[in-house]
């Protein structure tokens, strides 16, 4: 286990931070352990972290360090792979708030933004415009400009495009002293530039000038050379050629040389139109040969996805079909080459040509066309998902970054990739192979065990022989990812003694006190330092904690048993930071209402896995630090689908729950719904007394001040006609599942299901044990009350015992079968069960193709439960109100709802669940016209939908039932 050891500022200093900055200041060791991590094998704890709120924020932060002679960190999404953004200093997490488009000129074509923009949200500001930022990293959904910058990013469309270097034509910066100036190019005539920044410029020029030489021959011609710094920008030859741009060299500078407030971007106009040829080859070897011939068609881009991609994206259930679609039998690699323009024709004859290359090479037929938009879509989602589809490996072996970056030229690149793959079988391994043919730069990683001392001198051992490939060959050994840790120390050998020198004289002309991200780029330590790792020595499990789940899907758990189990799980967590994206799907609603990194599935993986590795100190399951990550999240499960590592945070929150729960034991509030299915029949036969809270605001308070449930919200409604299980048939062909909220507040659901299945040729029934109905466990699990869960779970496993379809209305039961139960209960009855487990959308779509509906003619928005989305049941839920004649179905694009069970009841969680429904779902549905049906399947839903939106909304099941009968109303 490691031991924790807080690295904090002095008091006055943190004294002075949190005067002094309007924006938020975290010095808690949770908070700051949260940004001790990025996307690479690094760990390093900052000594404080501030979310500026301005750029007047940043500029007070710089004179506290500089008066407390501390670092400083500029951080944009954290997603760096090479540890530059980890390491002891105060952190600036500029994703907040800095994040302003300061202007668009779409004639100059030109943009000018503050650096913690998203490049995606930027380009959605922009297609108005008919133009795009055209550096395309795979992370597009989540990663900063400033950081794009800071690393010099590239994308995939490099080849067309050019660097993050060649895109940036300016940049407001401010210096570890103070000094504030804009630099770009640069003019002839330096007098009107003030002395400092004049005398800086004369600096780097002499600088370049005695370099000329020693640049021209060490330097490879690459285009993908981001390495050091970008020092050929101020040779005497660059300022004969108006090439003289200075933001050129902050350009890759990994925040090591000043803080860019505002960045001016070059943009491009936006094609309309995109067709992408997706090339089979059997063998590696083979794509390798063909890249430069296919390149020679002038495409926007050639990426390779290589056999181990594939079968690991068949194994991630959102990514499964498109992969399928793009493969013709079962090929060793391929390559997606991509074409763009603005009309079809000479698109299609590029893929004419692109056929006609293949044959030539000796492929015939090996081309998969994806000329609908869709499709295109779908396959970006996969390329893009590259880096988490090879982490989705369980076990302690990863694709490891720290050779992934290097580039070639192409005639080099099969007998390079070959001979690398060599170096891998010698040290007992193998890599991981996918992205930038275009360009040579392929992200290869040697899947090693970074919590092995032999992997990690295994390590060392590939990078020297990696890096003399790559010096033999001429290339780059920094592609696109940066320097960072993992790479610096690797300059000299790479570039030289001399060059390196330079690298540190730049450094110390902008930074001489050095406060600016330290030992990054220059002066690095080694990239072996185990003392830097996130796994460094002695780093276990904590054996004072048990889990209460079972997570023997982890390969570790088999030898380590649960506790290695969970934090196997945890550790799925690559920090890449998908769970960050704003794009259509449910991951992440917390972050997405408050953005912070506490509230983000990564944020919460991080804070799980310090605690259960002792970092945050003892029994730290059950502690603040823990409880705090787990505030606002929901338990949507959209990370289970949407992270292609699938980290299932809603079930690590259940151990949180239990450690808590165990130590400080289950509040009013949580106890009253965790027993609601045990009292929910006595409550509905007292109805008009359980229900008088509703109507007597004094109740209402004095619920909210004992209870904490929000006395502005109303809770649902009792119903004295609840569902009883004679209503159904006895004996029946299929199970259904009479959960306890349809049963007591909205039985008319019940009812419509049974006259459903009834007209669809099947007997349902309601299956109870005990003379009470059955109950998933969910309840309990949300209070942490595990044992209880446990229990109600083997009273229903039992009860549902048979070979008989289980059908359910409400998702979040229905699904627990097919979810939790396996967790409480592991074994091949639960499996059973949860194999014949099934919405009663999913149940119609597979059982019932036949069943005869009438026409409504009008229109239905439907906002799908998130745990329908996270088990792909949605669109079931989907084709089967589309099977109802003259009926438009609507899905409204939505995250979650924001209710999610009894988190919407929460007086202290009220504002983040109405921001959650503002985010998309109460605006559709106001937007819905008067006459127009809502569905929502969950009843939490239906009642946020109601409360926060002024509209009914009805179960699926009973739009069918209308359809059926022919009945009036909804």
């Amino acid at each position: 286990m490691r031991e924790w050891r807080p690295i904090l500022l002095d008091a006055p200093l943190a004294a002075r931070l949190q005067k002094e900055v309007e924006g938020t200041v975290l010095l808690g060791a949770g908070d700051r352990a949260r940004y001790a991590t990025d996307a690479s094998i690094y760990q390093v704890q900052p000594l404080a972290v501030v979310v500026p709120k301005t750029i007047a924020d940043v500029q007070a932060v710089l004179a506290l360090a500089r008066d407390g002679n501390v670092p400083v960190l500029p951080r944009g999404g954290g997603t760096s792979q090479c540890g530059q953004t980890v390491n002891r200093a105060i952190v600036l997490d500029c994703t907040k708030h800095l994040r302003t488009i300061l202007s668009i000129d779409p004639a100059a074509r030109t943009a000018t933004v503050q650096p913690g923009i998203v490049l995606a949200h930027l380009n959605a500001a922009l297609k108005q415009h008919g133009l795009f930022f055209p550096v395309d990293p795979s992370t597009h959904l989540r990663c900063t400009i400033g950081g794009m910058a800071a690393n010099n990013s590239c994308g995939a469309k490099s080849i067309r495009y050019g660097l993050m270097a060649d895109n940036v034509r300016a940049i407001d910066a401010i210096l570890a002293d103070g000094t504030q100036h804009r630099f770009g190019p640069v003019a002839d005539n330096l007098g009107d530039i003030p002395p400092p920044i004049a005398a800086l410029i004369q600096r780097l020029r002499a600088l370049g000038a005695a370099e000329a030489d020693e640049i021209a021959a060490r330097f490879p011609h690459q285009l993908r050379r981001v390495g050091g710094y970008n020092i050929e920008v101020l040779t005497p030859r660059a300022r004969q050629e108006g090439r003289e741009n200075l933001a050129r060299l902050l350009v890759g500078s990994e925040g090591t040389l000043a803080f860019s407030a505002a960045i001016e971007l070059a943009l491009s106009p936006l094609l309309p139109r995109k067709m992408v040829g997706i090339c089979q080859f059997p063998t590696f070897r083979a794509a390798m040969e063909a890249s430069r011939h296919l390149v020679a068609l002038d495409p926007e881009g050639v990426e390779l996805v290589d056999r181990t991609m594939i079968d690991l994206g068949r194994g991630i259930p959102i990514y499964r079909k498109t992969i399928d679609r793009m493969l013709l039998g079962e090929p060793d690699s391929l390559l997606l080459v991509e074409f763009h323009g603005y009309e079809d024709g000479p698109l299609l004859a590029k893929m004419a040509e692109l056929d006609e290359a293949m044959a030539d090479l000796g492929h015939p037929g090996a081309v998969v066309r994806a000329t609908d938009p869709a499709f295109q879509a779908d396959i970006a989602e996969v390329r893009e998902a590259g880096l988490n589809i090879m982490m989705s490996m369980k076990g302690d072996g990863k694709p490891v970054s720290f050779i992934e970056d290097c580039a070639v030229d192409l005639p080099d690149l099969a007998d390079y990739t070959e001979r690398l793959n060599d170096v891998f079988t010698k040290h007992g391994t193998k890599g991981t192979w996918y992205a930038h043919a275009s360009v040579g730069c392929l992200h290869v990683r040697p899947v090693l065990n970074m919590k092995d001392g032999a992997d990690v001198r295994t390590m060392r051992a590939v990078a020297e022989e990696c890096f003399a490939l790559v010096r033999e060959y001429k290339g780059s050994h920094s592609g696109e990812h940066g320097d960072g840790i993992v790479r610096s120390e690797f300059h000299e050998s790479m570039f030289g003694p001399r060059i390196v020198r330079a690298f540190e004289a730049v450094k110390d002309a902008f930074d001489p006190a050095s406060l600016l991200n330290p030992g990054r780029v220059v002066r690095p330590p080694r990239m072996d330092d185990r003392t830097l790792f996130r796994y460094p020595p002695g780093y276990a499990p904590d054996p004072a904690f048990t889990p209460v789940l079972d997570w023997s899907e982890q390969p570790q758990s088999q030898t380590g048993g649960s506790r290695a189990g969970l934090l196997a799980a945890v550790e799925m967590c690559n920090n890449n930071g998908t769970c960050r994206k704003f794009d259509a799907g449910v991951m992440c609603p917390s972050y997405r209402i408050t953005r912070d990194e506490v509230d983000l599935t990564r944020g919460r993986a991080n804070t799980l896995r310090l605690a259960l590795t002792g970092q945050l100190g003892p029994d730290a399951m059950a502690g603040e630090d823990v409880a705090a990550a787990m505030k606002l999240c929901v338990s949507c499960k959209a990370c289970r689908r949407e992270c292609p590592t699938g980290v299932d945070m809603a079930k690590m929150k259940i151990e949180a729950l239990a450690a808590r729960a165990a130590r400080h034991g289950v509040g009013l509030r949580d106890r009253l719904v965790a027993e609601l299915p045990r009292y929910a029949r006595l409550a509905a036969l007292l109805a008009p007394l359980a229900n008088l809270r509703n109507r007597i605001p004094m109740l209402a308070r004095l619920g909210e001040r004992v209870a904490g449930l929000a006395a502005s919200r109303p809770l649902p409604t009792w119903r004295r006609d609840w569902f009883r299980d004679d209503e159904a048939d006895q004996n029946g062909d299929v199970l259904l599942l009479a959960d306890t909220f349809n049963r007591y507040f909205e039985p008319e659901n019940l009812r419509a299901a049974v006259r459903v299945l009834r007209a669809a040729g099947f007997r349902p029934s309601v299956a109870t044990a005990g003379g009470r109905p059955l109950c998933c466990g969910r309840t309990y699990l949300s209070a942490g009350m595990v044992a209880q869960a446990r229990a109600e779970a083997a009273r229903t496993l039992a009860a549902l015992a048979g070979d008989r379809p289980v059908v359910g209305l409400e998702p979040s039961c229905l699904l627990t079968l097919r979810d939790e139960l396996g967790s409480l209960l592991p074994g091949d009855a639960s499996r059973f069960l949860a194999d014949r487990s099934m919405l009663i959308g999913e149940f119609l779509q597979r059982h019932a193709p036949d069943l005869a509906l009438r026409a409504i003619p009008g229109k239905v928005h439907v906002h799908g439960h998130c745990h329908q989305k996270a088990f792909g049941a949605f669109p079931d839920a989907l084709a089967t109100l589309r099977r109802v004649p003259e009926l438009q179905v609507q899905p409204i694009a939505s995250s979650c709802c924001g209710m999610a069970g009894a988190f919407g009841y929460g007086a202290e969680t009220q504002d983040a669940s109405r921001a959650m429904a503002e985010a998309g779902l109460l605006p559709a549905v106001r937007a819905a016209a008067s006459g127009d049906i809502i569905v929502a399947d969950g009843i939490s839903c239906r009642h946020q939908i109601a409360d926060l939106g002024g509209r009914e909304a009805v179960h699926s099941i009973r739009v069918i039932d209308r359809a059926l009968t022919g009945r009036p109303g909804r």
